[in-house]
C-alpha cells in the first residue's frame, strides 16, 4: 500500500519522489519511527538513558569518515583581547568522526553578535577535508555523510552547494534533539 502510494506521488513530483523504496526500505524506516516513539515516550530517566545509548550504538560508523557529526558550541564568558577590551562570545564549531570519536574539523568565531553562520559551517566543512599542518593530527578527508543541526548555518545554500559538490551528504536534522541525529540515520 505504501509503495504503491509513492509510485503514485512520484507521478506527481518526480524530483520530491525519485526512488520507490523496498518493501525491506519501508519496514526499516517505520521500525526507525518506533525507536523514535519508544524514546518519546515518559520512562524513568535510568530507562531512557539505556534505550538512548543502545539506539546510539547502532548508529557509530564503521569506517573513517563514513558519519561525521558538525555542531557549535558557545562559551559565553567573553574573550578579552590584549589590551583587556570586550570581544564578545566564542562560537566552535566542531566535526567529530563518529567511528574514531576523532574531532576531524573546527571553525572559530568570535563577536559581541556572534552566531551559527554558514561562513562558519563551511570554514569547518574546510577543516574536515584538508590536510592538517600537525603531523599528530592526521584525521582528514571527504566524509560520506555529514549530519547538523537545522540551524542557519547548514540550511544555507552556499554550504549545501559545497558540501553536493564535495561528495558529501549532508543530512540536517531537528535542533534542540541531538539524539535525533542517530535517529534519522535509520530512516535514510
Amino acid at each position: 500500500m505504501i509503495r504503491s502510494k509513492v509510485t503514485q506521488l512520484k507521478k506527481v513530483k518526480p524530483d520530491k519522489y525519485p526512488k520507490v523504496p523496498s518493501k525491506a526500505s519501508i519496514y526499516r524506516r517505520l521500525k526507525a519511527l518506533e525507536a523514535e516513539l519508544i524514546i518519546n515516550k515518559t520512562l524513568s530517566k535510568q530507562s531512557e538513558k539505556l534505550l538512548r545509548y543502545k539506539l546510539g550504538r547502532q548508529f557509530i560508523g564503521e569506517d573513517p569518515l563514513d558519519r561525521i557529526e558538525m555542531d557549535a558550541i558557545y562559551i559565553n564568558l567573553g574573550i578579552n583581547n590584549e589590551s583587556c577590551a570586550y570581544l564578545g562570545t566564542l562560537v566552535v564549531m566542531v566535526a567529530i568522526d563518529t567511528c574514531t570519536r576523532c574531532i576531524v574539523g573546527y571553525s572559530v568565531s568570535v563577536g559581541k553578535k556572534v552566531s551559527e553562520s554558514a561562513d562558519l559551517a563551511i570554514e569547518c566543512l574546510k577543516s574536515i577535508v584538508a590536510r592538517k599542518d600537525n603531523i599528530y593530527w592526521p584525521c582528514h578527508g571527504v566524509p560520506i555523510k555529514l549530519i547538523t543541526d537545522a540551524t542557519t548555518a547548514a540550511i544555507g545554500n552556499a554550504y549545501k552547494r559545497m558540501a553536493l559538490g564535495l561528495g558529501v551528504m549532508p543530512i540536517i536534522t531537528v535542533s534542540g534533539s541531538p539524539w535525533k541525529k542517530r535517529v534519522l540515520i535509520m530512516r535514510t
